[in-house]
C-alpha cells in the first residue's frame, strides 16, 4: 500500500504528511507492546495534521461552516509490534474521493530502521452540519488537496 520510497530517502517521505509518534506507556497492553486500538489514535495523529494544512477544509469545517467530516470506517493490519519509547513516523495520503466519501491510507514506521509496522486505511464522509446528510465536498477543496498531493485524485461523481 505506501507510494514508493523516493529515492535515498526516508519510506514516509513519499507520504505528503507524516508526524513522529513516541510509544507511551498508556499505549501498551498487558504483553508491553502497542495495544490494537492505538494505531487508530496513530493513524488520526496524522490525519488531523493533514486536515489543518488544507485551508479550504478549515473554511468548510469551522464551527460556524456548513460542512464537516464524520469517520465512518477504518482498518488496518499490523505487521510487526511496537514498544515503550520506540519511535514510530505516522504518515497519510488521500487515496480518492468518491461522491461524499474521502479515502485515507496511513502507513506507521519504525523511525529507526524504516520498517513498516502497520498499515491502513480509513473512509470519512463529508456532511452537512446541521442536518447531518451526505455532501459532496467543494471543488475548491479537490483541488487544494490535488495541489497539496501533487498528483491528480481518483475522483468518482454520481449520486451520493
Amino acid at each position: 500500500m505506501p507510494p514508493k520510497r523516493p529515492k535515498g530517502g526516508k519510506p514516509w517521505e513519499a507520504f505528503p504528511v507524516f508526524t513522529e509518534v513516541i510509544v507511551r506507556w498508556r499505549d501498551l497492553d498487558p504483553y508491553q507492546h502497542v495495544n490494537n486500538s492505538v494505531y487508530l489514535n496513530y493513524f488520526e495523529e496524522a490525519r488531523v495534521i493533514y486536515f489543518s494544512k488544507l485551508s479550504n477544509y478549515k473554511n468548510f469545517s469551522r464551527k460556524d461552516g456548513t460542512l464537516t467530516t464524520t469517520l465512518v470506517r477504518a482498518s488496518l493490519e499490523y505487521r510487526s509490534q511496537a514498544f515503550l519509547s520506540q519511535k514510530l513516523v505516522s504518515a497519510v495520503r488521500i487515496a480518492a474521493i468518491r461522491r461524499s466519501f474521502i479515502d485515507t491510507e496511513y502507513s506507521i514506521f519504525d523511525k529507526k530502521n524504516g520498517t513498516i509496522i502497520a498499515t491502513g486505511t480509513a473512509t470519512q464522509i463529508v456532511v452537512d452540519r446541521e442536518k447531518f446528510k451526505p455532501r459532496r465536498p467543494p471543488i475548491e477543496f479537490i483541488q487544494e488537496i490535488e495541489k497539496f498531493e501533487g498528483r491528480n485524485l481518483t475522483v468518482v461523481s454520481g449520486s451520493i
